[in-house]
């Protein structure tokens, strides 16, 4: 039997498949082939095969030299597949050491963290573990952002000031935001119990399998944000940073069509560029704050110098009357307040409102769009099968308006309209303008279509709202015909039965400031 087996093509036949078997899997594990020893093992299993075809031949024809010859043959081939063999598993073994060795010093030098698709710590560093005070029995299975709060407060995210539950806010749809590949720095503001500041640096590794995001490995380093190498650079760049902001402000400032003023209170004093000059008519670039606010209307001043001197948070907004030598026009300022040393100083923008034509009006009305935009918006929803709402409506007190304050406030209140509806309950730009007074939004969140009707039933939150410009005042009445989608099988449908609610609604005898088309129906 052991004779049989010595001359057996079978053992060298074993020996050639399994070197390919090990070579292919080095391949794989490496990310790349080993074409050498891929080749070398394919030929040796070519040869031990060519043997077995011809080996019954030679052993009828009781020739002992061809007969010594193939033994001696086979021998050879088990010997190379064996010398290869035993350098294949040397090599595996010393990479298996050598990623062995990687990892222990990984885990003992660097902060690294691997998260799952919720954040969730499923392995970190023992050095991360170190300066958190925890064991790693600790940290699995909890969110991570939760596990560097059991020491630090977490206080901004890449240059950004927020909290923790900004920051779990921020990665709750990650998986929308980044593709296999992706790479990043990331920036983690942490403060401990001292009020002492650092900041956790991170590589940021997505992790995808099949296709789908599965986490992210995290590796990097913690430094002091007070360390002299880190206050140089930081200086350097602050350096550098003022340069570039220098320069992009003159660009703007010689740019720009908007009308930019600096008043420096503890000056009495107020500086305006070119445009707003000429949109004022002013007596040059540098005027006294007197002399500013005596061009304002006596009904406003008042109104105007205390809100100047009330102002508490950063930011304001104004309208009043100024006088541009021939005439009051209406000016919107909206202004930020800065506060260094002892000095104060306000600066922003002063927009005009006087004499718009219906197709330009130098408001958001400008980039409301067309209802070509509508009908084709809506039939790719259809054919989306989403389910969304349509809101039909009318400013039914525009044309009182613009009798009473002029088409350029009748504008101004139809923009601040719409830009409030847009930011409560439409998504992106679905907003369109069908007529001189009517538009229609479409809302494709259902939480937003429910905050819509629970609004509604209380009118005077969004069909009746006061405004005043200066000491004028005045209402914006709106009237509404709402439908779902599922109420229609088309663009043209839908837009059909919306209008048909909405002159439900004007109706007198009606009840309601707005109406649904399935109440009606």
């Amino acid at each position: 039997m052991m004779e049989y087996l010595n001359q057996s093509p079978i053992v060298s036949i074993v020996f050639s498949v399994f070197l390919v078997f090990i070579v292919v899997f080095q391949s794989i594990t490496k990310k790349k082939v080993i074409l050498p020893k891929l080749i070398f093992s394919l030929i040796l299993t070519f040869c031990s095969f060519l043997v077995l075809f011809f080996y019954q031949d030679v052993i009828k024809s009781e020739n002992q030299t061809y007969i010594i010859i193939m033994d001696i043959g086979m021998l050879m081939i088990e010997a190379l597949v064996l010398i290869i063999l035993f350098l294949s598993i040397d090599v595996s073994f010393s990479n298996q050491t050598f990623q062995r060795e990687l990892t222990k010093s990984l885990d003992e030098t660097k902060l690294y963290v691997l998260l799952d698709r919720k954040d969730r710590v499923k392995e970190i560093s023992q050095a991360f573990c170190n300066d958190l005070g925890l064991k790693k029995t600790d940290c699995y299975s909890h969110n991570f952002f939760d596990v560097i709060e059991a020491k630090y407060r977490i206080i901004g995210l890449n240059g950004e000031g927020c909290l923790k539950k900004e920051v779990k806010t921020f990665y709750e749809r990650y998986e929308k935001r980044v593709k296999e590949g992706d790479r990043k720095q990331v920036e983690l503001d942490i403060e401990d119990d001292n009020a002492s500041k650092s900041a956790l640096y991170f590589n940021e590794s997505v992790i995808f399998a099949n296709g789908k995001y599965r986490g992210r490995i995290l590796i990097g380093d913690i430094k002091d944000e007070e360390s002299l190498i880190g206050l140089e650079k930081r200086e350097f760049q602050a350096i550098n940073d003022l340069k570039l902001v220098k320069e992009r402000f003159i660009t703007i400032l010689d740019k720009t069509s908007d009308g930019i003023f600096f008043n420096t209170i503890s000056k009495n004093s107020i500086w305006a560029n070119d445009i707003l000059v000429k949109k004022l008519m002013l007596n040059g670039n540098t005027t006294s704050s007197e002399e500013y606010y005596n061009r304002i209307h006596p009904d406003d001043k008042d109104l105007y110098k205390e809100t100047l001197t009330s102002v508490k948070e950063s930011n304001y907004s104004i309208t009043y009357r100024f006088n541009r030598g021939s005439q009051y026009v209406y000016v919107k300022e909206e202004g930020h307040r800065i506060k260094y040393d002892d000095s104060i100083e306000l600066c922003g923008i002063v927009s005009v409102y006087d004499d718009f034509s219906y197709e330009k009006t130098d408001t958001s009305l400008d980039k409301v769009r067309s209802d070509e935009d509508l009908v084709n918006d809506i039939n790719e929803l259809y054919r989306e099968d989403k389910t969304f709402e349509l809101v039909h409506l009318k400013l039914v007190s525009i044309p009182e308006l613009n009798e009473k304050f002029g088409r350029a406030i009748g504008n101004l209140c139809m923009s601040q309209y719409l830009d409030k509806f847009r930011d409560e309950f439409v998504y992106g730009n679905m907003l369109y303008r069908t007529s001189g007074l009517e538009f229609v939004g479409i809302i494709t969140e259902y939480n937003k279509m429910e905050t819509l009707r629970a609004k509604l039933r209380d009118e005077n939150k969004l069909l009746h709202l006061s405004f005043s410009y200066g000491k004028e005042k005045g209402q914006i009445d709106v009237n509404m015909g709402i439908a779902m989608s599922s109420e229609a099988q088309n663009a043209s449908d839908i837009i059909r039965v919306t209008r048909q609610a909405l002159k439900y609604s004007l109706n007198e005898n009606y009840i309601s400031s707005y109406c649904y088309y399935k109440d009606i129906r």
